[in-house]
């Protein structure tokens, strides 16, 4: 009789009045997995009495009487209780043993007899001559069953098992990860938190899948961007100069279609205003005209709450994921030895962070330097979601392009005017304002059905790609004119408090990973900066007056009368605030996928770079590549070759005319 266990492998049935030995080579699986075998073991016969019952199975017990397990699911040494294999899972075929052949079980045996072990504690055993005279008959048996057990195996080679992998359970293939340079693959000094255990990964934060939401769960990117937005007190860590404007938004092409945020659905609706512009790396008193991204960050003061979009003068950013914005703004800032901005530093972070190449082809342009806030276009960069009535959600990003046109200025007259004339763009603005005038920007959005963002060649959500114009073309949807200075730059400026996480119904988060990140850093750093209850000054204050039950803190302006501080409550000893009914339930787009470090899935760090180039003219092409060499001529050769490197990838004539002047800044440094 011959028997197959759910694993593959063959065992012969107990005949009654035969005991079993557990038989295990000492190089096989742990003691509760596959790797046991089952091999009958040779016992006298209890004698029959004529004309009374036989004699009832024996049956394998442990040294404390309990039953071991059927042969399909093999016990630990020694019937030990504990926890056992399923019977019905197979197990792959590079986990299985082949049966050992006669003269190895032998050996095996012959060396357990003779092994020290509890008395108590070990099955009972036949010795090596009782097997050699059943040998044959084994060896006969496993003739038998040879053709068999491979047939099972070719089988179970080529049908899956029929019991699948439960989803925690199937196997992943990560996506490769950036390769350190060469000089840092030797440093055995590791990066670590606050607490002085390693981090698993500072390239990428905690997300669900590739490309999906950042989980709350990602203590050290909490750790690490909380701790960044406390670096400087009390000025703004970022953006920290700057001017600003009041005025209004007006709708002209109502998007009632697209999205359920009244603020954009009605023909002629308008919105009051505030619009703060400002360098990003640059601290309190630098320069406008230096080169750096402007800020481009719009409050719209609605019905619903207030709005807020919180982008620059690029359409792309450096980086695709939030956790690296501390490093990054440590590249562009002074350095922390000599207190001086180096851009050397730039271009080392640079090296390691290919990503940034289209960034690069903005930044080093002449866009990068600029004298006027008015002529400018903003961006808010991040992909947001538009939700309609429907249920319908769409991709949606914001553009704001400038009636006055865009004025760039070389590096030459930027420096120029860093030194005569610092704040050239704040007085732009004011001036302008103060004469009567105004400045417009026509308000457009792209918007993308969320379906169609599979079929690009880029991940829609990328901050560092552009969605082509062609294929998604923009949308006027009003015109936001400023037409009023503020009366009180530190109250009305330095005070407004911006933030991604500011939205309105209608409007929703995308999986943006640097969207995700931004949605606690901004929130964070305006308490940190002005107080928990920034919120409640006078610039940063909805239409609607805010109502809940969140209570002190300082500079708390406003305060809630009576007992009653906490919901829910019965009503009966004083009644606040309720939640609204019959409100439809949140729902969003729907995120599955294994919780990660990850770089995105569809990495693509140069091919939109390179398009860019090739569509600049003659004279932009010249002025962005001497730009980068004017800057980079001073780096050590490796960050020199990788950022060639990059820039070849991008366009190869590029990368050839930064190599050349690189060379050509290098010689003449050392004729001098």
């Amino acid at each position: 009789m011959r028997n197959i266990n759910p694993n593959g492998r063959m065992y012969a049935a107990r005949n009654p009045g035969q005991n079993a030995a557990w038989g295990r080579p000492g190089n096989w699986g742990k003691p509760n997995g596959p790797g046991y075998y089952y091999q009958p073991a040779p016992r006298q016969e209890a004698p029959v009495q004529p004309d009374s019952e036989p004699p009832a199975p024996e049956l394998d017990t442990d040294q404390n009487g309990q039953l071991c397990p059927s042969p399909c699911c093999p016990p630990p040494q020694c019937c030990i209780p504990g926890p056992l294999p399923p019977c019905n899972r197979p197990v792959p075929l590079s986990d299985r043993v082949p049966t050992p052949t006669v003269e190895e079980q032998i050996v095996i045996l012959a060396e357990t007899e003779t092994a020290a072990a509890p008395e108590d504690c070990q099955p009972p055993l036949a010795g090596a001559a009782e097997l050699v005279e059943t040998a044959e008959l084994t060896e006969s048996v496993q003739g038998q069953t040879k053709e068999l057990i491979e047939e099972i195996d070719i089988q179970m080679e080529e049908q899956p098992p029929e019991t699948a992998l439960c989803p925690a359970e199937q196997p992943y293939e990560p996506l490769p990860q950036r390769t350190p340079a060469p000089a840092c693959q030797h440093i055995a000094q590791y990066i670590t938190d606050n607490q002085g255990a390693l981090v698993q990964n500072d390239d990428h934060s905690l997300t669900v899948g590739e490309s999906g939401p950042m989980l709350m769960k990602d203590a050290y990117y909490f750790e690490k961007m909380a701790h960044f937005d406390r670096e400087k007190i009390p000025e703004r860590v970022v953006h920290a100069n700057g001017a600003g404007a009041f005025g209004s938004f007006q709708v002209t092409n109502p998007m009632g279609d697209y999205t359920m945020a009244e603020v954009f659905g009605q023909q002629g609706k308008v919105t009051p205003v505030f619009v703060r512009f400002s360098t990003v790396a640059g601290h309190k008193g630098s320069a406008d005209t230096v080169r750096d991204p402007r800020g481009f960050a719009v409050k719209f003061y609605t019905e619903q709450g207030n709005l807020d979009i919180v982008g620059i003068n690029f359409p792309v950013f450096f980086v695709q994921d939030a956790v690296k914005f501390p490093d990054l703004l440590h590249a562009l800032k002074p350095a922390p030895d000599t207190g001086v901005k180096n851009q050397v530093r730039w271009w080392d972070y640079y090296s390691q962070t290919p990503e940034a190449t289209n960034m690069v082809t903005y930044y080093y342009s002449d866009q990068g330097t600029m004298k006027s806030y008015r002529k400018m276009d903003g961006f808010g960069v991040d992909t947001f979601v538009w939700v309609n009535g429907q249920g319908q959600r769409f991709y949606v990003r914001y553009h704001f392009r400038s009636r006055q046109g865009v004025e760039t200025i070389d590096r030459q007259e930027a420096a120029y005017l860093a030194g005569v004339a610092p704040d050239i763009a704040k007085l732009d603005l004011y001036q302008t304002l103060e004469q009567g005038q105004t400045a417009v920007w026509d308000f457009a959005v792209q918007l993308m059905p969320i379906c169609d963002g599979e079929t690009l060649a880029f991940d829609p959500l990328d901050v560092t790609k552009l969605w082509p114009e062609d294929q998604f073309p923009l949308q006027k949807v009003g015109e936001l004119t400023l037409n009023r200075n503020p009366e009180n730059v530190f109250c009305q400026v330095e005070q407004a408090a911006f933030c991604p996480a500011n939205l309105v119904p209608g409007i929703e988060f995308s999986d943006d990973k640097l969207l995700n990140g931004r949605i606690f850093a901004y929130g964070d750093a305006q308490r940190y900066r002005i107080g928990a209850n920034f919120a409640q000054l006078p610039v940063n204050q909805p239409r609607e007056p805010a109502d809940n039950y969140q209570q002190d803190g300082a500079m708390r302006l406003s305060c809630r009368k009576g007992t009653v501080n906490y919901y829910p409550s019965s009503c009966t000893l004083g009644c606040g605030p309720q939640q609204k009914p019959q409100r439809p339930p949140y729902t969003a787009q729907y995120s599955m996928g294994r919780q990660m470090r990850s770089p995105i899935r569809k990495m693509d760090d140069f091919t939109q770079a390179g398009q860019r180039f090739r569509q600049m003219s003659q004279l932009e092409q010249e002025h962005l590549a001497d730009n980068i060499a004017a800057d980079l001529y001073p780096a050590p050769d490796y960050v020199v070759e990788k950022c060639v490197e990059y820039f070849s990838k991008a366009c190869p004539q590029w990368g050839e005319m930064v190599e050349t002047l690189v060379a050509n800044y290098r010689r003449a440094r050392q004729e001098q």
